[in-house]
């Protein structure tokens, strides 16, 4: 990354780079810069990309979900007066709630991170003492899939889960306490935006025979708080005939 400030590689790189470094460049020295972008790609791509996937694998591998999503979505777009622009209105995303819930889902069940935190004090829980010093691991696989907590069923997935009433206590899809993950709000949304375009303008069908099937999930790299899929599978985007005389914007003003 310091290579590529040092060259000005960002003239040809991305809106959002460009449009970051000409706000920065006067205030900070190059160097910066590159550890600057250095950490918003971990912190936009690491996980809300492999969470995107699973997010999308779930609906789309599941003929009955993806009617309900996409029913909610056409719920929050617009067509222009002149028939030609469809505009998905995700400052509505509220009234689209399945959206959510099915990323918090593809969360709970994916999520794979450990979540380390330094014991500050001599802590007793139940018969465990925590010695000051020590480190006390946060398995969140073994949070998200107790049953006592999340019911008979928390090994499906349950794209209607977070609908309700959740124990948010036991949900580590964005950490927890001082260390949540303070893109949340940002990360959502981005995914939702792209679930949302996804389902209103496109069929994904999978290559091969069989269907779409478990690609089962990487778990290997325990900085992530979300495995990617062990295998990637392949499909094909078909556009959906009865849109693809639209152009397509977002609107992205949320409230």
């Amino acid at each position: 990354m310091q290579n590529y400030f040092a060259e000005q590689s960002y003239l040809e790189g991305s809106s959002l780079a460009r449009a970051r470094v000409t706000m920065l460049k006067n205030h900070i020295p190059h160097s910066d810069l590159a550890r600057f972008e250095t950490v918003n790609g971990i912190g936009m791509l690491a996980n809300t990309v492999p969470t995107a996937f699973w997010a999308i694998f779930h609906i789309f591998s599941d003929p009955d979900l993806l009617k309900k999503v996409r029913s909610q979505v056409e719920a929050i777009s617009s067509t222009s007066e002149s028939g030609s622009f469809r505009t998905i209105n995700l400052k509505e995303l509220k009234e689209a709630p399945i959206i959510s819930s099915v990323i918090q889902e593809a969360l709970r069940q994916r999520a794979t991170g450990a979540g380390p935190r330094m014991v500050m004090e001599d802590i007793k829980i139940g018969n465990n003492l925590l010695k000051k010093g020590n480190f006390a691991i946060v398995a969140h696989k073994a949070l998200h899939f107790n049953k006592a907590v999340w019911g008979d069923n928390a090994e499906d997935f349950d794209a209607e889960r977070f609908n309700g009433k959740v124990p948010s206590h036991a949900f580590r899809g964005f950490g927890g306490g001082a260390n949540m993950c303070p893109g949340k709000a940002f990360a959502m949304t981005e995914v939702a935006a792209l679930l949302a375009m996804l389902v209103l303008r496109f069929d994904l069908e999978p290559v091969g025979e069989g269907g779409w099937k478990e690609p089962g999930q990487d778990i290997t790299n325990m900085s992530l708080q979300i495995g990617p899929p062990l295998r990637r599978p392949i499909v094909r985007f078909v556009a959906r005939p009865e849109v693809k005389k639209f152009a397509w914007s977002h609107n992205v003003i949320l409230s």
